[in-house]
């Protein structure tokens, strides 16, 4: 069964809501993140995780084009196994894309509200990003069959 990931927030700047979200979540800002904040090399497309990754955590992502209140938020889903995404689709949920760089599919809830399914798999740390890794969808077939991208 899929289990609650990260809860990502979209925002302008990413640098800049660290701390209001920390003292409202009560979630500390990654280490990392907190030094590249007060040094002020966060690059401007890099996110800022709040919290651990061992458990249910928040990234503040920095988007180009910010959608109106309420699309700045979505949620990240970390699967168990492969049949979790048919069970997905069962579910009512339609992909939309997959991240350009492998590490997760967005699908689209029944009402088009968006959310980002991830596989559980060997972790791949990425710098400042909220995907670890991604499978993609076969869109060619009538059956849209699942296939893993292992990397």
């Amino acid at each position: 069964m899929p289990r609650l990931e990260a809860i990502v927030i979209n925002c302008r700047e990413p640098a800049r809501l660290a701390s209001f979200y920390a003292g409202l979540l009560g979630l500390a800002v990654s280490p990392e993140d907190a030094a590249a904040i007060t040094a002020g090399t966060l690059g401007e497309d890099e996110s800022v995780l709040l919290g651990s990754r061992d458990s249910l955590h928040v990234w503040l992502t920095p988007v180009p084009d910010l959608q109106p209140v309420p699309g700045r938020v979505h949620l990240d889903v970390r699967m168990h196994a492969g049949e979790d995404l048919g069970q997905l689709i069962a579910l009512g949920a339609t992909w939309q894309w997959d991240d350009p760089r492998g590490r997760w599919t967005v699908f689209a809830d029944p009402e088009g509200n968006l959310f980002c399914a991830i596989p559980r798999q060997r972790e791949r740390r990425v710098k400042r990003s909220h995907g670890l890794a991604a499978w993609k969808v076969d869109r060619t077939s009538q059956s849209r069959a699942l296939t893993w991208a292992f990397w």
